[in-house]
């Protein structure tokens, strides 16, 4: 019998002690990861652009939402800082953004008062404290986990568009509310699922196939799209660099198996140049013209 044993999946260690289990977590600083300096999206707009840049608008563009809202700060590695009311920020950041961790938050419960990791009570919390001031640009990560974990075992008892279908009507009255707070709302769509191959961790647990994640993903984004045209809020995606032509995850803009790392941020400057969340006047990053 092994009487003792221990495992380290991202930034937790799991301790097996004569057959008894234990969990350390840690939020700050567990791990390396990488800090880009200043210019870093100073240089990928100018180069993916081909036009000079000399510097960034002073403003902020505020990253709200789950796990994968971290991915703007710049890091590769999950690192967080405690702030208040039970949200956390990353322990770095990469200008102009500024992130607010609510949790692992599903989009399905964005607007759900009794939800457990209840994001509409943070939100409402920032709100009114100032943490999201008016006319500002908002980018909400949401989605992921409800992909990963629970959208394809609803769908054997429904459909995939009918399940698809109730997490984006609770979703979307949660983008109104921030749009009627006078906020530019950017919604991120889900990314890529884990490959089948990623080691599995208990914390993170999903249904499915990656192939079945994926193509419920790729829906979901497409509806979100069409929801963005409709409802006047900006859709951002980089999911199609993500996977190949298979649907299976590109592993390298990974450092976990679940969420992107700094590798993928190109794609990311690049759709918000596409999408126009990112201009080039007078040598200057502008951010949704402002």
């Amino acid at each position: 019998m092994n009487l003792f044993s221990f495992q380290r999946i991202r930034n937790r260690v799991f301790v097996n002690f004569f057959g008894i289990k234990f969990k350390y977590t840690s939020f700050n600083n567990f791990g390396k990861y990488r800090k880009p300096d200043y210019r870093y999206i100073i240089d990928l707009v100018s180069e993916i652009s081909g036009k000079e840049v000399k510097n960034i608008d002073d403003r902020k563009i505020y990253v709200i939402g789950d796990s994968h809202s971290v991915f703007f700060c710049g890091q590769d590695f999950l690192s967080y800082k405690k702030l208040k009311n039970g949200i956390t920020t990353a322990c770095c950041a990469l200008k102009p953004f500024k992130n607010y961790h609510l949790g692992a938050c599903l989009a399905y419960n964005t607007t759900n008062e009794n939800a457990g990791v209840n994001s509409l009570k943070k939100t409402k919390f920032m709100l009114e404290n100032g943490w999201l001031p008016e006319n500002s640009a908002v980018v909400i990560s949401f989605g992921e986990i409800d992909i990963r974990v629970h959208l394809l075992k609803r769908a054997e008892k429904t459909s995939l568009d009918t399940e698809i279908d109730k997490i984006l009507a609770n979703y979307l009255q949660y983008i109104k509310m921030l749009q009627r707070h006078n906020l530019r709302v950017i919604v991120w769509g889900p990314v890529a699922s884990q490959n089948d191959d990623c080691p599995k961790d208990e914390l993170l647990p999903s249904y499915g196939s990656e192939y079945e994640r994926n193509y419920a993903t790729k829906v979901f984004n497409e509806k979100l799209e069409r929801l963005a045209k409709e409802n006047d809020f900006i859709f951002c995606s980089i999911f199609k660099y993500l996977v190949d032509d298979s649907l299976h995850s590109k592993t390298g803009y990974y450092v976990d198996g679940y969420h992107l790392g700094t590798k993928a941020l190109p794609f990311m400057v690049r759709e918000f140049l596409e999408k126009g969340v990112f201009t080039v006047e007078n040598d200057k990053v502008k951010i949704l013209n402002f």
